[in-house]
């Protein structure tokens, strides 16, 4: 059994799976150690009712990760398109380290056992998108198994420094070992 436990952030009759104020406490956090400018670096989410307000967006697949009934961070898909997602990660700085690794492969396993109505793996492929100078979280997305395809220069705005950022485009691909 597993020491974390996900929670899928999903309207269940109405109801959201956490509350309001558990996710604003969460990206009041998230602000406070410095990790939030750092994940919404484009600047469209830039307070937690924003970020209460994306992650209630039908197009994001959100999920928060529990250790031991503490919050320790979450993670999203979004940019659906047919078998392929967009892949975002934020954790809490007292988790950083082994805490995120594990929880990240264990949401990345969540993810993976989507199924389409045909029973097919609704996700085949993991793209990510991160900012060339995040050295830390590009080598976390490499433990996680994410391979780096490459990057684009200036594709991105950063909006709290004001300048353009190269982006590193990575993947992660359910047949990456397997002859298709």
């Amino acid at each position: 059994m597993s020491e974390y436990t996900l929670v899928p952030y999903v309207n269940e009759n109405g109801t959201w799976t956490l509350p309001d104020d558990f996710l604003l406490a969460m990206a009041q956090k998230t602000q406070e150690e410095g990790t939030f400018q750092h994940v919404f670096y484009e600047g469209d989410i830039r307070t937690p009712p924003d970020f209460l307000a994306m992650m209630k967006l039908q197009s994001n697949i959100a999920v928060f990760v529990f250790k031991e009934n503490r919050p320790i961070g979450f993670a999203w898909l979004n940019g659906v398109m047919k078998n392929i997602a967009f892949a975002h990660f934020c954790f809490l700085k007292d988790s950083w380290g082994k805490d995120t690794v594990e929880a990240g492969k264990q949401i990345i396993d969540y993810w993976q056992k989507f199924r389409n109505q045909g029973g097919d793996p609704l996700f085949d492929v993991l793209f990510g998108v991160t900012p060339s100078g995040y050295g830390s979280a590009l080598k976390y997305i490499q433990r996680l198994g994410f391979v780096r395809m490459g990057v684009v220069p200036g594709m991105l705005q950063n909006a709290y420094a004001g300048e353009r950022d190269s982006a590193v485009l990575s993947y992660l691909s359910r047949f990456e070992n397997d002859e298709v």
